[in-house]
């Protein structure tokens, strides 16, 4: 029977040893990451690495990291590595940039955070993924808007309810369009209403033009949205800034059956 050399039992030894042990919490050096990226034909630079974390390329953007560069650049739209990847939907990115240092907190040009442009996008992955790291979910950033209020763009449950479940704050109110009731009733989200509704927001909050969430139903012409403001408690005699109440604010909408059944 043949005998391991003592070089060959060494090598096996070694062999065993690293085959237990999980590399991915290695972190390279500065200089081994850059050469890993040059090496994949990866160009060093902010611009690609706000690219890769777009894409999904965590191998790449953990690299980007480990060689040192800035976490928080922005690229010329004025998005961050963190909030391209939130908006494209990149959840295992977006923990890995805020392993290294990405700001959770960090606005893009229009003043959305991360968690808002996950909302805008209807990406429930991604905004667990920023909760779990901490996330305000009531922060208005530099816009004075929520993510909740953002998820009624496009009303997706699983976001709106992955914020709900986050403790959102369903009473807080924007300047332009008010709560986040009043953006689910401009964006006719008969499904969020309710939710709101039973969630204990208040179909009353008005907007700085003094308007409500049933007079911007009444405008759009959505009866079932108003048929559940109504059965809420909304109240149908407040004016807004022009002396205007729901009722005449569905005629300004040219919904005249709209505006019967808001007849006091």
């Amino acid at each position: 029977m043949r005998r391991l050399s003592l070089a060959g039992c060494a090598l096996c030894l070694a062999f065993l040893l690293a085959s237990c042990i999980d590399m991915s919490k290695f972190t390279p050096s500065p200089e081994t990451a850059r050469r890993e990226l040059a090496l994949k034909g990866v160009a060093y630079d902010e611009q690609t690495f706000i690219e890769n974390a777009g894409s999904g390329e965590v191998v790449n953007v953990k690299l980007f990291l480990a060689a040192g560069i800035n976490p928080n650049a922005k690229n010329a739209k004025g998005d961050t590595a963190l909030i391209y990847a939130a908006s494209r939907g990149q959840a295992k990115v977006v923990d890995a940039l805020l392993a290294g240092g990405a700001d959770i907190g960090a606005t893009d040009a229009k003043g959305l955070t991360a968690l808002m442009r996950a909302a805008v996008e209807s990406r429930a992955e991604v905004l667990s993924a920023l909760l779990k790291h901490g996330a305000d979910v009531n922060s208005m950033g530099n816009v004075g808007a929520t993510a909740l209020m953002y998820s009624a763009i496009k009303g997706d449950e699983r976001t709106w309810q992955t914020l709900l479940d986050a403790k959102a704050d369903v009473n807080a109110r924007d300047k332009d369009v008010g709560t986040a009731l009043a953006w689910a009733a401009y964006y006719e989200q008969l499904e969020l209403t309710r939710a709101l509704l039973a969630r204990g927001a208040d179909p009353n909050v008005r907007n700085d033009s003094g308007g409500t969430p049933l007079m911007i139903a009444a405008y759009k012409g959505n009866q079932e949205i108003i048929r559940a403001l109504l059965d809420k408690g909304a109240d149908l005699s407040p004016k807004d800034n022009d002396g205007l109440n729901a009722q005449q604010w569905a005629l300004k909408g040219h919904h005249d059956e709209t505006a019967k059944m808001l007849k006091q």
